[in-house]
């Protein structure tokens, strides 16, 4: 009995879709440059649009090209190159390089704060990158962390470009000294 049950509903649902189709060829109106199948009056073959191709530094994944695009489309895609991994050296801003970022307080973007340090680590993730910044004030050390996707960061000025080959410097944590060093040409230009 079930067997006959699927064939009956195979045979309607048969029907159905035929009906559908001859609905639609008679109200389907080609296109003017459409090219007519040789073979058959019925058929019409509709011209495709040329795909768009990605560029070449896309990548060919879904995730990959969605990450690509949301990375340059973002307003705050001016910052990616500066600690890119990839890319020109001399742009790029490596560990120990002392620098002012400047950010907005809220997210309206009307008040903003300036903060300078010491970059000790970077840190990359797709789209998002986050910059760690220190910095010794009345002898107390305090760092400041800075997401680069988020739009808050206005401006980034490099103040004395840093010579560590590291991602990150979490030892001049330990070595307060160190860090004195590194921010050492920063206090005599301010005098």
């Amino acid at each position: 009995m079930s067997l006959n049950l699927l064939q009956n509903a195979f045979r309607s649902s048969c029907r159905i879709s035929n009906a559908s189709k001859g609905i639609r060829f008679a109200s389907y109106q080609p296109l003017a440059d459409a090219k007519a199948y040789p073979f058959s009056k019925q058929v019409i073959i509709p011209q495709t649009p040329p795909s768009s191709i990605p560029p070449k530094d896309a990548p060919l994944n879904t995730l990959g090209r969605l990450n690509h695009q949301l990375k340059y489309s973002s307003e705050s895609s001016k910052f990616y190159p500066l600690f890119s991994r990839r890319g020109p050296v001399k742009s790029r801003i490596p560990p120990s390089s002392v620098i002012t970022v400047t950010y907005f307080n809220n997210p309206e973007k009307t008040h903003t704060a300036t903060f300078a340090g010491v970059l000790i680590g970077v840190r990359r993730r797709n789209n998002d990158i986050t910059i760690r910044l220190r910095n010794v004030i009345m002898k107390l050390g305090v760092e400041q962390i800075f997401s680069l996707g988020s739009g808050l960061v206005k401006d980034i000025q490099v103040l004395k470009r840093g010579k560590m080959h590291r991602s990150k410097i979490y030892w001049v944590r330990d070595q307060p000294k160190a860090l004195q060093k590194m921010a050492s040409g920063i206090q005599s230009r301010n005098k």
